[in-house]
């Protein structure tokens, strides 16, 4: 039986930093998109504080793939960029954007892909693990690649020539020791060793899914025919070991930075279709479920969620 309040779970962690002993709080956070005025759509990050009313961070560009920062202070993006009052098309690299205060910089050396996949970004935001593919479309190669920062070394952890369209790897999560990313290989949920390159396969009928923080876990999405998928949590150091945590429909697995908490999308069927999503947290200790009361009608329709520091500047 799924449990609902109207509380919106805000994440508290200790600064270690000697110069400050507040605590530092993270909010539930969605990338939303607002029609302005003819065709123009602007795109931007709506934070839900459990203090505080809702703020929106406007986004200078129209992202496609799309992270969240660790730090909560940042998000990494690859944009789309018009090309015409009906055409589009994509921007090489990767940009990554600071909230407070906003700054885009480019990930320089990244000219070579002529596409890059789902991503995923280091706890210090010192790696970018992301599929892509190299040369000239449909030639070339693509693989799974490491892209260290700040100085922006690239390394093949896989790769291949057998390229059909893009990367046949799809980058979920990094571990926070970033040994390890899980991707989803050939429809499947699988974890990749960094640095010997192999493959292994987590059984199950598995799809999106991430490593918690404190490396204990890996919360997956199982799916069934005959059911609409849901969560469960699989202990890391025993892949057959697994909780199941519920759910009807449940679309993503997003950690919290203090690992107690899920957070994902829900579709509430009296909001606005251009806006049907709500935000909702689950409690992995007690599997408590509490939707985010601002976040209902507020949350776009993207399902792109994640975590933002609360105290960024307005």
């Amino acid at each position: 039986m799924r449990i609902f309040t109207t509380a919106a779970a805000v994440v508290t962690l200790a600064l270690h930093a000697a110069r400050s002993a507040e605590p530092v709080s993270f909010s539930p956070a969605a990338l939303v998109s607002h029609q302005t005025g003819g065709n123009h759509v602007e795109h931007l990050i709506a934070v839900f504080p459990q203090a505080g009313n809702k703020f929106e961070i406007s986004l200078p560009f129209i992202p496609r793939w799309f992270a969240y920062g660790p730090s909560g202070r940042s998000v990494y993006a690859t944009v789309i960029i018009e090309t015409g009052p009906m055409s589009a098309a994509l921007q090489k690299g990767i940009l990554k954007i600071e909230l407070d205060p906003m700054r885009v910089s480019a990930i320089q050396g990244l000219d070579a892909f002529y596409e890059i996949g789902p991503f995923a970004v280091s706890q210090g935001e010192d790696l970018v693990v992301s599929g892509g593919a190299k040369g000239d479309y449909p030639a070339g190669s693509c693989g799974v690649y490491e892209i260290r920062l700040p100085a922006v070394e690239i390394r093949a952890a896989i790769e291949t020539s057998d390229c059909q369209a893009g990367s046949p790897w799809r980058v979920l999560s990094l571990s926070p020791e970033k040994t390890e990313a899980l991707i989803s290989s050939n429809h499947s949920l699988a974890l990749l060793d960094l640095a010997k390159g192999s493959i292994k396969k987590i059984e199950g009928q598995l799809s999106g899914g991430s490593f918690s923080p404190d490396g204990k876990w890996i919360a997956a999405l199982q799916s069934d025919p005959k059911a609409p998928s849901k969560t469960v949590l699989i202990d890391r150091a025993n892949l057959a070991s697994r909780r199941d945590l519920g759910g009807v429909g449940d679309a993503e697995v997003v950690w919290s930075p203090d690992s107690r908490f899920l957070l994902h999308a829900v579709y509430r069927p009296a909001c606005p279709s251009q806006n049907p999503l709500a935000l909702e947290t689950l409690e992995v200790q007690t599997g408590n479920r509490a939707l985010v009361k601002d976040s209902i009608c507020n949350s776009g329709s993207s399902r792109q969620v994640g975590w933002v520091r609360s105290d960024i500047k307005r």
